[in-house]
C-alpha cells in the first residue's frame, strides 16, 4: 500500500510539472509579444504608472499631460488637481470647448477644469464633489450649443461622481487593453519609433503627448501640438469634422426645458456657495454655423439666450453669447477645427468681455493681453507651451 501511495504521488507530480511546462510553452509568446509594449506603455506614462504620482510633481515641473488609449484618467486628473492646489481665483469649467483658456491670460491664480462635463447636468456634480474650501470666486463655465439640443441629450451617459474622485490609472485591466491598441496604431503607423525617441524641453506623460505634443499643461489648458504645427504648414483651417456626420449638430426647433432647468439649479447652488458665475456660449466656425443657420432646422440657437440669460441676471451674473468666430472678432482661420476655436479666438473673446465691464477685469491686465495677442506666435498660439 505504501509503495502504492508513493507511485501516486510521483505521477501527480509529474504530471503537475508536464502541466505547469505546457503552460509556460504556451505563455512565452504571449509574454514576449505582451513585454515590449507594455514597456513603452509604462515609460511613456500611458499604463501602469500611478498618475497621483504625476499629479504630485505638477508644481515643481512643466508637464505635458496626453493619452492616447485612458482618457478616462481626465477626469480625475483635473478633479484631484484642482483640490490639491490653493484655492483658485478663477476656475474654467465645461466640455473641451473651454481648453483654450490659459493662465497667462490672467494676473489672479486660474486653473482650467475643462473636459469634465459632458451633459449641462454634470456641472452641478462635479462642483458637489469639490470641497467648498476649493470653490473659486469666479466661475467661467462654457454652454456648448447642443448642451439645450433634446436630440443630443436623449443620449446615455454613464458618467458618475467616481469618474472624477477614483484614481484608475494603475489598472492592469485596461493596461492590457491598451497593448492591444498600441499594436493596432504600429501597424497603422500612428505610432513610429522615431515619435518615442524625439527629444521634448518639458516632461511629457502619455503616448498623445510622447509623440504628437497634443495633452495638458499644468494650469490644465490643453495643447495642440503637432496638429497645430500640419495646420500651419498646411495652410488651410482646421475644418477637419463634417457637419453632417456630428451628432452634436442635429436639428432641434426648441431649447430643452429641462436644460434649461438644470441652468436654474446651477445657478442657484452658485450663489448659495458664494460662486460667481460667468458663462459664454463657445464659437463654431463661420461656415459651419451659418451652414446650420440657412438649414431652418436649429431654430434652438437663437432661443438660448433668450431662455437662460434672464437666470444669469436674477442672481446678477454673467452670460455671453458668441455663437460664431465673427461674433468674437475672431475667424475660421483661427480655428482649430469645426467646433474649437485656438488660444488666439480665446483670447479675443475674453476681451469681448472685459469691453462689457466684466468682473473679469478683476483678474485680467486688459492692455497687457491686448499686447500678447499683437506678439501672438502664430494665428493658433498667443503664448509659448
Amino acid at each position: 500500500m505504501t509503495c502504492d501511495n508513493h507511485l501516486a504521488t510521483v505521477l501527480q507530480k509529474n504530471s503537475l510539472r508536464a502541466f505547469v511546462r505546457r503552460n509556460l510553452i504556451f505563455l512565452l509568446p504571449i509574454v514576449i509579444l505582451c513585454t515590449p509594449p507594455a514597456i513603452i506603455l509604462a515609460w511613456s506614462g500611458e499604463s501602469f504608472c500611478d498618475l497621483e504620482e504625476v499629479i504630485s510633481q505638477l508644481n515643481s515641473r512643466p508637464t505635458l499631460i496626453g493619452f492616447s488609449y485612458n482618457e478616462q484618467n481626465y477626469g480625475y486628473l483635473k478633479h484631484r488637481r484642482l483640490t490639491t492646489l490653493p484655492r483658485q481665483s478663477v476656475v474654467a469649467l465645461g466640455s473641451s470647448r473651454v481648453l483654450a483658456f490659459r493662465k497667462e491670460m490672467f494676473v489672479s491664480s486660474f486653473y482650467n477644469a475643462g473636459y469634465t462635463v459632458s451633459p449641462i447636468t454634470e456641472f452641478r456634480e462635479f462642483l458637489t464633489v469639490v470641497p467648498t474650501s476649493h470653490h473659486p470666486d469666479i466661475l467661467l463655465i462654457g454652454l456648448d450649443q447642443w448642451m439645450f439640443n433634446t436630440e443630443w441629450l436623449s443620449r446615455p451617459t454613464s458618467r458618475t461622481s467616481s469618474d472624477w474622485t477614483e484614481n484608475t490609472s494603475q489598472s492592469l485591466q485596461k493596461g492590457f487593453k491598451s497593448i492591444r491598441k498600441l499594436y493596432k496604431d504600429v501597424v497603422r503607423g500612428k505610432v513610429r519609433p522615431a515619435q518615442l525617441n524625439a527629444e521634448a524641453s518639458i516632461t511629457c506623460v502619455g503616448l498623445n503627448a510622447v509623440c504628437n505634443r497634443i495633452g495638458f499643461r499644468n494650469d490644465g489648458s490643453f495643447s495642440y501640438g503637432n496638429h497645430v504645427t500640419k495646420l500651419l504648414q498646411a495652410g488651410s483651417t482646421g475644418e477637419d469634422f463634417q457637419f453632417p456626420q456630428i451628432r452634436r449638430f442635429v436639428g432641434a426647433d426648441r431649447v430643452d426645458s429641462q436644460a434649461v432647468e438644470e441652468v436654474r439649479e446651477l445657478l442657484n447652488y452658485c450663489a448659495e456657495n458664494g460662486i460667481y458665475v460667468i458663462a459664454f456660449v463657445p464659437p463654431l466656425m463661420d461656415a459651419l454655423y451659418d451652414q446650420m443657420e440657412q438649414s431652418g432646422e436649429h431654430g434652438y440657437l437663437a432661443q438660448i439666450g433668450d431662455e437662460v440669460r434672464p437666470l444669469f441676471l436674477e442672481h446678477g451674473f454673467e452670460y455671453y453669447e458668441f455663437q460664431s468666430m465673427a461674433s468674437c472678432g475672431s475667424d475660421d482661420t483661427e480655428a482649430i477645427d469645426s467646433f474649437h476655436g485656438s488660444d488666439v479666438t480665446y483670447l479675443k473673446m475674453l476681451l469681448r468681455m472685459l469691453d462689457q465691464r466684466s468682473r473679469l477685469n478683476e483678474f485680467t491686465d486688459r492692455q497687457q493681453l491686448v499686447d500678447d495677442l499683437d506678439d501672438r506666435r502664430s494665428r493658433y498660439c498667443v503664448y509659448a507651451d
